[in-house]
């Protein structure tokens, strides 16, 4: 639901800065690029539906 997104970004978006933070520090580690996108469900499933996913 929307208000598990609201948790994982939480306040003014800290938790997901620090996600965000980790993944590129270990991306970096392995020379890689990586990019984190945070999505509801509802979310994830339209963009499935138009063939936006993964």
């Amino acid at each position: 639901p929307v208000q598990d997104v609201a948790m994982l970004i939480g306040r003014n978006g800290f938790t997901a800065s620090a996600i965000r933070s980790v993944l590129k520090a270990a991306a970096d580690k392995e020379g890689v690029q990586v990019s984190l996108q945070i999505h509801s469900h509802e979310e994830e499933a339209e963009m499935l539906a138009r063939g936006d996913g993964h």
